[in-house]
């Protein structure tokens, strides 16, 4: 549930394939699909993809950092643009170089997200340029480190406030979801506790209405000797 939407782009015929448009797509071996790959223009970059649930119950944007490639053939101006993942086998070499030279990024939500730095593209500058990147990071600094930027213990405060009042938010809104859903299925017991009671109350009319017309059993003294 917290993944993104994948699209198996292996699936695509190779007749609509951009890729495919300058390798020979009749007579050629099977061997040879991705002989040209050296021709392709190929690009890396970590984007932040919204976490829709996880977002949802933290009552804040949660973003989490994915890895990208950006393939583009010659002569086409079409690209496709796709998780590292599904290209591993054939760009797996250029991509560990190019992941060998980035800073792994923590999850969180990023510093444009935070409504008190709406207005201060300079502050959230210089918080990247201290690998600051997430509300998380700036509210969980060490004292050392509020020290370096000015108005740092402020800053800090104001952002764990923020992150607890978020989730706090969230939690109540969790809780009055759960509330209604409580609240509709007692409603739907209850229905079918009378349900079941009038159908039990009609059940025992009939027997009695059924006993009433039945005809009485004679005294003794006057039935029959054996």
């Amino acid at each position: 549930m917290n993944d993104m939407p994948t699209f198996d782009v292996s699936s695509i015929p190779a007749e609509f394939n951009p890729l495919m448009q300058h390798q020979p797509l009749d007579g050629g071996q099977a061997g040879d699909a991705y002989a040209q790959d050296s021709k392709l223009f190929v690009t890396f970059a970590t984007v932040a993809v919204l976490h829709p649930y996880e977002s949802t119950m933290a009552g804040r944007p949660i973003c989490k950092d994915q890895d990208m490639i950006t393939i583009r053939a010659p002569g086409s101006r079409d690209s496709i643009v796709a998780p590292v993942k599904y290209y591993m086998d054939r760009f797996g070499e250029k991509y560990r170089a190019w992941k060998s030279t980035q800073m792994q990024a923590a999850d969180g939500t990023p510093l444009e997200n935070y409504p008190f730095l709406f207005t201060k593209p300079s502050l959230i500058a210089e918080l990247k340029y201290r690998n600051i990147f997430t509300v998380e990071q700036l509210a969980s600094l060490s004292d050392t480190a509020k020290q370096t930027i000015m108005g740092g213990h402020e800053l800090c405060k104001r952002a764990l406030d923020w992150l607890e009042q978020t989730s706090a938010v969230a939690m109540d809104v969790e809780k009055e979801e759960m509330r209604r859903k409580m609240a509709a299925m007692e409603e739907q017991l209850a229905a079918l506790v009378a349900l079941t009671q009038s159908a039990n109350k009609g059940s025992k009319s009939k027997a009695e209405a059924k006993g009433a017309t039945a005809p009485a059993e004679a005294p003794a003294f006057l039935q029959p000797a054996a």
